[in-house]
């Protein structure tokens, strides 16, 4: 069974005739068949599982005459019936996702899942964990929900809500070449906040044309993030070459 279940579940008990007073009692076990204790009220032939969310209970019934059933040896058991529930994620809330409009996007929930169901808006479909909308557009805004299935049949929903607003895009120069020692002045272009990545010998990691003076080759990448959410990223390459050494010898003397 999964968390959440509304089925009701009741097990029954069936004996032979032959008992003049038979007295039938449930049991349940919570540690694997190890210990058995009976439950209280339960001692008819039907009995109502209590709902519960998640482990692994046994259940089974005795019988005995009314005389002798207080004697674990004059009773008779049925078969173990083991319940599992198997438990659940916690209900996720919706979700506000940012779309950029003529960019893709790329959707995701919970990897912990063996079958994906999607739906959204324009007759959007996907059984993939993460399939993508390709060129953002104002009309694909909406609710997006996805029936996501474990390996044990137990099922689920996460859903969001795409919001797609203006994207940004950013420029700059893909790589410099400079020596040992000297410095370059980088030169992105875009609208909204710049951030580079890593912070290593740059003058500034938030504007747009900070100064470089790298002591080995690195790769920067550069973020730019618009008013809505929006990014845009760039990397740019900086070779740095070694200074070259002479010597001319040893100092001479003549006469």
């Amino acid at each position: 069974l999964c968390r959440g279940y509304t089925n009701p579940l009741t097990l029954h008990a069936n004996y032979s005739a032959g008992y003049n007073q038979p007295v039938l009692q449930w049991q349940i076990s919570k540690d694997a068949g190890k210990t058995w204790q009976d439950i209280p009220g339960a001692s008819f032939s039907s009995y109502n599982i209590p709902r519960r969310n998640d482990s692994v209970y046994r259940y089974r019934a005795w019988l005995a005459e009314s005389l002798n059933s207080g004697s674990a040896q004059c009773r008779i058991y049925s078969v173990i019936i083991k319940i599992t529930i198997h438990p659940m994620a916690d209900p996720i809330p919706l979700a506000q996702v940012i779309g950029c409009l003529n960019k893709d996007l790329i959707l995701t929930t919970s990897p912990y899942f063996i079958k994906y169901n999607w739906i959204g808006p324009r007759g959007f479909t996907s059984i993939l964990p993460s399939p993508t909308i390709t060129n953002v557009q104002m009309d694909n805004a909406g609710l997006y929900v996805v029936a996501l299935t474990s390996n044990n049949g137990c099922k689920m929903l996460d859903s969001f809500v795409l919001n797609v607003f203006p994207s940004t895009t950013i420029k700059a120069p893909g790589s410099y070449k400079i020596c040992q020692g000297k410095t370059v002045q980088f030169s992105a272009v875009g609208n909204g906040q710049f951030e580079w990545f890593p912070a290593t010998a740059l003058s500034n990691t938030h504007i747009a044309n900070p100064i470089a003076n790298p002591a080995d080759t690195i790769q920067y990448k550069v973020v730019l993030t618009n008013n809505y959410g929006c990014r845009d990223s760039a990397l740019v390459q900086v070779d740095v070459f070694k200074n070259p050494t002479v010597s001319a010898g040893p100092d001479k003397i003549i006469l």
